[in-house]
């Protein structure tokens, strides 16, 4: 089945009772991936529902989505569960097709539901870490530190299917405003409130000013 419009698809979510894959493609006469994810899912002992979504280059959405991805959803929910991308959607297929069970049957949280119990600890305790005061640490080290919560957040979205690059527009957005900016160092390209450099974390999806002149767009 190749549902095209987004009707479609909510009307597939709301009217089946196990998790629903859809695989956006970018070329409607290419469904090579589109079976080979079909062989790995009905290996699974558990029902899923697997189907394909295409666009061509002309009539592609904007925000544009990204083609040759698969997109988990739960019975009912037209909100996104996670999502893979093209290098890891067929591998990750079975182990997350359990993920997606355990976010249904037990009323998880993703992370919940894909890392155990001592991972979770590990998480929260690192959530913690992020919020804690640096006021009274050298300027050096609350640099570093700033980096670390940064690479500590795309790691996250990475590892839950989110992007982890901000698009080259959103990109671009960003490092012309920190440019225009008094805390921007044009010498360096560092910024001095958050000591970073700003050509790469501009580019993160996660990352966000700390003077709120723009935000992460995951």
């Amino acid at each position: 089945m190749l549902p095209n419009t987004n009707k479609e698809i909510a009307n597939i979510i709301n009217t089946t009772n196990y998790p629903v894959l859809i695989f956006v493609m970018e070329h409607c006469d290419n469904n090579v991936l589109h079976e080979k994810l079909k062989e790995e899912a009905q290996k699974h002992s558990k029902p899923v529902g697997l189907f394909s979504m295409c666009y061509q280059e002309h009539v592609m959405p904007f925000p544009r989505v990204l083609a040759n991805s698969l997109y988990y959803f739960l019975p009912k929910n037209p909100n996104v569960a996670f999502w893979r991308g093209p290098t890891n959607c067929i591998d990750d297929v079975q182990h997350d097709i359990d993920t997606a069970y355990k976010m249904m049957e037990e009323g998880l949280e993703y992370y919940e539901a894909k890392f155990g119990k001592k991972m979770q600890e590990q998480v929260q305790k690192s959530e913690e870490y992020i919020h804690e005061d640096l006021s009274e640490y050298p300027s050096v080290f609350q640099q570093a530190r700033s980096l670390a919560k940064d690479i500590w957040k795309t790691g996250k979205n990475a590892a839950k299917g989110l992007p982890v690059l901000a698009s080259a527009k959103e990109g671009y957005r960003r490092l012309e405003l920190c440019r225009f900016c008094d805390k921007f160092d044009k010498d360096t390209e560092r910024c001095h409130e958050c000591g970073c450099f700003m050509k790469t974390k501009t580019q993160l999806a996660a990352a966000s000013c700390p003077l709120g002149k723009w935000n992460a767009t995951v």
